[in-house]
């Protein structure tokens, strides 16, 4: 999902049987139509970026043969390609700009897509780091090669350089200045425990260096920068996912770029001593999205076949010290997209009580939400 402004965004997405969509609003949300679909398969892991009314990205993945779709195998050659495609007339066409191997362990050979303006882009492309092997089927997190690839001109990409470790998101601020969340893999050989870090660039890319580090069995971050000062960063420990609850979470806050992080939140002790409210049992928390210094949005995923798990929508308006569920958002929402503006923000997913996918939009900071569209599995 990607919003420019209070009134223009685009959705996309895939049913059940592989049909891809992507649907537009220009009033905010109160009424959508759908664009022509770029792709025979479009998911909700994909990644839309527009940047303006006309000009936009998305990753996805093509499938290349009829064998099951794109569910990631354990050895065989991957089904699906991941490209790039790029539109200049708001989603009306696509064209496909970068294509590479799906890798069969690690899902798509694209990912971490993130847009500046009309003319730079950038993404991770996973690669062999052995000489001898070209392609990245058989790779595992241990032996990948992370690669940034970048455009300039807004149409031909090239690499530009190596990420650290292993990717979990990407956002560059200027032409110049990124900032990567990356982790060691599980068991990495070599490694005693595992790291998640921050790190940036002031190259483009080229070069990367830790602005900050944390330890433990499965730590990870997720980045949201507001400005080229201002960022948050969530943590997570993937250990402490047990089904479908996780609460390992703690929140991170820069003022200079990265220069000092604090931390607004520490992670817990336990599930009840969790800093969101109510303290119920959540799933897994999204990347936050903030609208401003102060106003930040978290969407919660919840397994829907699981009883008393909790999704829904968290907000902030203090700049991440409290968080509290919006009134109007059902803890039965599993909700896996999120953008913000303003006041107003959007969100896309599936509802407990009949598993309907949905779109949904407020403009009063949470407190009521009206369905936008609503689409059977």
């Amino acid at each position: 999902m990607s919003f420019v402004d209070e009134s223009s965004g685009w959705a996309g997405g895939g049913t059940p049987d592989e049909k891809a969509f992507i649907v537009q609003t220009k009033d905010g949300g109160r009424t959508w139509r759908a664009l022509a679909a770029p792709t025979a398969y479009v998911t909700a892991g994909d990644e839309l970026r527009f940047i303006d009314a006309q000009h936009g990205w998305l990753r996805t993945s093509v499938m290349i043969a009829s064998t099951g779709g794109c569910a990631v195998p354990s050895t065989a050659p991957s089904a699906c390609r991941s490209v790039i495609l790029h539109t200049s007339d708001g989603g009306g066409t696509w064209q496909e700009q970068l294509s590479v191997d799906q890798p069969s362990k690690l899902g798509p050979g694209l990912r971490a897509l993130t847009v500046l303006d009309d003319r730079h882009a950038w993404a991770v492309q996973l690669g062999s780091s052995r000489p001898s092997v070209n392609s990245c089927l058989p790779c595992t997190p241990f032996d990948a090669a992370i690669g940034v690839v970048a455009t300039s001109d807004g149409s031909t990409w090239a690499p530009v350089g190596d990420l650290p470790a292993f990717v979990d998101g990407m956002h560059f601020v200027d032409a110049q200045t990124g900032f990567a969340s990356v982790h060691t893999a599980k068991n990495e050989p070599g490694t005693p425990t595992n790291t998640a870090s921050i790190v940036v660039t002031h190259d483009g890319g080229r070069t990367w260096s830790t602005q900050l580090s944390v330890d433990g069995q499965g730590p990870r971050f997720s980045l949201d920068f507001i400005d080229t000062k201002v960022g948050f960063a969530l943590r997570m420990d993937v250990t402490t996912c047990g089904g479908s609850d996780c609460w390992l979470y703690g929140l991170y806050r820069t003022g200079d770029a990265g220069q000092t992080w604090s931390a607004v939140l520490s992670t817990p002790a336990d599930i009840l001593s969790a800093w969101w409210s109510p303290r119920s049992r959540l799933a897994l928390l999204g990347s936050p999205t903030f609208a401003s210094a102060t106003v930040g949005w978290i969407p919660v995923q919840r397994d829907l076949t699981q009883a008393g798990f909790s999704g829904g929508v968290l907000i902030t308006l203090n700049g991440g010290r409290s968080w509290s569920r919006t009134p109007a958002a059902p803890d039965g929402w599993d909700v896996s997209g999120l953008a913000a503006r303003g006041s107003s923000a959007w969100v896309v997913g599936r509802r407990a009580s009949d598993q309907n996918s949905f779109l949904s939009h407020t403009g009063d900071r949470g407190q009521t939400w009206d369905y936008s569209l609503l689409m059977r599995p």
